[in-house]
C-alpha cells in the first residue's frame, strides 16, 4: 500500500521546479522579443543560402530526438535504482538538511520527485538551447522558418511548466511502476 502523506510535502519542491521552468521559458521569450526587434530593422541578405538556419534546424531535430530518449532513460534508471535500493540523491540535495529530511519523510515518492526534477530540467534545457540557436539563426539570416520553429519550441518549453496535479499523477504512475519492478525483480 502506498502512503499518500507525500502529497502534503510537494509544495516547496513544486515551487522550485516552477521557478526553474518559468525562468527558462521567460529567458527564451525575452530573447525572442529582442531578436524580433533587432531583426526588424535590418534587410535580409537574399544572395546567401541560410546555412545557419539549416544547421539550427538540424540541431533542433536532433534535440527533439535526444529529448524523446534521455529523460525517459533517466526516469527508468532512477526507478530501477530505487527498486534495487541503490539510488543516491544528487549531491545538491544532501546539503540542505531540511530538504533532505522532507525527502526522507516522503520515502520513494521523495526520490521520484528528485528524478522528476532532473528529468524536467534536462528536457526543458534541451528545448531552450535549441530555441536560442534558432533565434540566433533568425537574427543573422532573418529566416522566418527559424523564427517559426523557435516559437514552437518556446510553446513546447512552456508546456513543461509543472502543476501540482500533473506532478501527483506522474509520481503515482511511477510508484505503481516501482511496485511492479519490485514484485517482478526487473
Amino acid at each position: 500500500m502506498i502512503d499518500p502523506q507525500w502529497r502534503e510535502e510537494l509544495g516547496p519542491v513544486l515551487r522550485t521546479l516552477q521557478i526553474i521552468v518559468g525562468a527558462l521559458t521567460a529567458g527564451s521569450v525575452v530573447f525572442l522579443i529582442i531578436a524580433m526587434i533587432l531583426a526588424g530593422g535590418i534587410a535580409a541578405a537574399a544572395d546567401n543560402p541560410p546555412i545557419l538556419t539549416y544547421t539550427a534546424l538540424g540541431f533542433a531535430a536532433t534535440i527533439l530526438l535526444v529529448r524523446a530518449i534521455v529523460p525517459n532513460v533517466i526516469v527508468a534508471t532512477g526507478r530501477s535504482q530505487i527498486a534495487q535500493g541503490t539510488w543516491k540523491s544528487p549531491g545538491g540535495h544532501q546539503a540542505n538538511g531540511a530538504f533532505s529530511a522532507m525527502l526522507e519523510r516522503m520515502g520513494d515518492a521523495g526520490r521520484l520527485v528528485i528524478i522528476n526534477q532532473v528529468r524536467t530540467i534536462i528536457a526543458a534545457a534541451l528545448l531552450e538551447g535549441a530555441t536560442f540557436l534558432l533565434l540566433v539563426a533568425y537574427l543573422v539570416e532573418h529566416s522566418w522558418i527559424s523564427l517559426s520553429v523557435a516559437i514552437m519550441f518556446i510553446l513546447a518549453l512552456a508546456m513543461h511548466f509543472p502543476t501540482r496535479q500533473r506532478l501527483v499523477e506522474w509520481i503515482e504512475n511511477q510508484l505503481a511502476l516501482l511496485e511492479q519492478e519490485r514484485q517482478f525483480g526487473e
